[in-house]
């Protein structure tokens, strides 16, 4: 695109919304490379009642609009916003007291505040390449220098761009620190919704979920997610047992015997544990995600039971909670086939249903 050369063009300051499509007008005017943006007057569209001019006028407030300096831009209050630069005015133009509308316009040259550049260079090299597109030099304001990142008939500078790559090795290390998974830690989990982390090592990863339930997940598996700023898994995650059961267990000295429990059809949908110590008697029975601890004083005679759905106790010692938001409805008779080889008995058996 050529400037041209029959007038002197006016060289003003602006500012551009900017991205992987290009520039833009901070009213969404798109600036095409290789050609100048022309003004038109927007009030003509919005008011038929107004009338037609080319744009733009000296009582509307159409046309092009950049600052007569850095200081004016800044003063107009835009040099915080997007990428600034030098822009070429020509054609009819209103001069006001800190700059210009003008009725054509082109850029020269861009300066890119490095804050305002993204860290990622998968994200920044697109973005380069359609600022290069408009074939004006590009610099890098630094925290001590502007340096040439982009010259026109040349390419990019080594020293501007090695600045970019380091900065965004930088970036990548600090956040890698910074995300290391602790303690505290909220884990989106799918299906089951939002953990917080009790334990973490670099094999596996102990969550604890809303309803107290533990579970155990590979670390590997675990992975930071940036749009939504937290840690995500598609893993179910292993559960890990109530430690009432645990407790009861640790309990057991003397001889244990268990079952499988199926149906019919010999579908094997849990299991009976029952161990003796000296003092105690403990029976674990398990079906489907229903698990009933019950623990048996042999010198007192008193018995206190636990139910726990899923890995999260149901209700206190005893029975289940009334107000659960399960409900315990008996289903069917079932076969209990004892692992030991022992005869086999019938049984009545309760399964959990959503209420």
């Amino acid at each position: 695109m050529r400037v041209p050369d029959y007038i002197s063009p006016i060289v003003a300051y602006r500012a551009w919304q900017w991205d992987s499509a290009g520039l833009k007008s901070f009213c969404s005017e798109p600036w095409h490379p290789g050609r100048p943006l022309a003004a038109t007057c927007r009030r003509l569209v919005r008011d038929a009642a107004h009338h037609f001019h080319e744009a733009p006028e000296m009582n509307c407030t159409c046309g092009i609009y950049a600052a007569k300096s850095r200081d004016d831009l800044r003063r107009a209050g835009y040099a915080g916003f997007g990428i600034h630069g030098e822009v070429y005015l020509w054609g009819t133009v209103v001069e006001h007291e800190i700059g210009w509308r003008a009725q054509y316009a082109c850029p020269k040259n861009f300066f890119l505040p490095l804050e305002m550049l993204p860290v990622s260079m998968s994200v920044l090299e697109p973005r380069l390449k359609t600022l290069a597109a408009y074939g004006c030099d590009i610099h890098v304001i630094g925290i001590a220098e502007i340096m040439p990142l982009w010259v026109r008939g040349s390419g990019y500078d080594a020293a501007a761009l090695d600045l970019l790559v380091q900065r965004c090795k930088g970036w990548y290390a600090q956040h890698a620190r910074e995300r290391r998974i602790k303690r505290g830690d909220r884990v989106a989990i799918l299906g089951r919704g939002i953990a917080v982390v009790e334990q973490a090592d670099d094999k596996e990863v102990h969550v604890l979920l809303w309803n107290r339930s533990g579970l155990r997940i590979g670390r590997k598996d675990i992975v930071w997610d940036e749009r939504n700023m937290r840690w995500e898994t598609s893993r179910s995650g292993v559960p890990q047992r109530p430690l009432a059961m645990d407790l009861a267990c640790a309990r057991i000295t003397v001889g244990t015997t268990q079952w499988t429990t199926q149906t019919i059809k010999g579908e094997k949908i849990g299991s009976l544990t029952h161990a003796v110590s000296n003092d105690k008697s403990i029976t674990i029975n398990r079906l489907n995600d229903v698990t009933t601890v019950t623990t048996r004083d042999r010198n007192t005679g008193k018995v206190a039971s636990e139910t726990f759905i899923g890995d999260s106790r149901m209700g206190s010692k005893g029975r289940a909670s009334s107000d659960s938001s399960r409900s315990i409805q008996h289903q069917r008779t079932l076969r209990v086939i004892p692992m030991a080889g022992l005869r086999g008995a019938l049984c009545e058996v309760y399964r959990c249903q959503s209420a």
